[in-house]
Order: C-alpha cells, then structure tokens, then sequence
C-alpha cells in the first residue's frame, strides 16, 4: 500500500511532462519555490531543474510572479517576494 501512495505521489509531481508549455511549468515550479519564502535570483535559478532555468520565459514569469527587491544597508543580496 505504502509503495502505490509513493508512486501516486510521484506521478503527481512529474506532471510537467504532460503537455504543460514551458512558461506553465516555470509559472508551477517558481511559485513552489516562493511559497515556501523569499529568496535571491540565483537562489530560485539554482533550485530549477535545468531545461527551465535555462529557459528564455524565465525572467517574464518570474517578473509576474514576485516583486524585485533592491538589496539595502547590510543585506548583499536581491529578493523576490512572492506575490
């Protein structure tokens, strides 16, 4: 029982191999990413599988899905915020 709930669960998640367009699957993975917090943008680049975070769509979702933040005072970094 425990093997076939298992591998329901990883059907549910590889469902970005059936028929969803790039921006789809970008739009799906960014905003699992940021639900869980803010992060940097190498930081969600970095947290994408390959074929997406290479994808020419990644910055237009992402500009759609989090506002930018310009790093201040001693923080280093930039952040996106979720929306």
């Amino acid at each position: 029982m425990q093997e076939m709930l298992t591998f329901i669960i990883q059907l549910v998640k590889e469902r970005r191999f059936c028929g969803l367009s790039t921006a789809e699957n970008l739009k799906r993975e960014l905003i699992y990413k940021l639900a869980i917090g803010d992060a940097t943008h190498s930081q969600i680049v970095k947290s994408l599988p390959r074929d997406l975070s290479s994808s020419d769509q990644l910055q237009n979702v992402l500009d759609s899905l989090a506002v930018y933040s310009n790093p201040s005072g001693m923080k280093q970094v930039s952040v996106h915020q979720f929306l």
